[in-house]
């Protein structure tokens, strides 16, 4: 597991301003899959 980052972005139009979003729509959604796989595993661990 390795800390969320989401990617740097500089537009330069409203076409880059799309795919910006989408790639930083995936990014966030692979940092909620670590948070929650984190979570799941604590849970575990603390109800055994």
């Amino acid at each position: 597991m390795v800390p969320c980052q989401l990617p740097a972005t500089r537009p330069h139009s409203n076409g880059d301003l799309l795919t910006d979003q989408d790639a930083i729509e995936a990014a966030w959604a692979e940092c909620a899959a670590q948070v929650d796989t984190v979570y799941q595993q604590q849970q575990k661990a603390a109800h055994p």
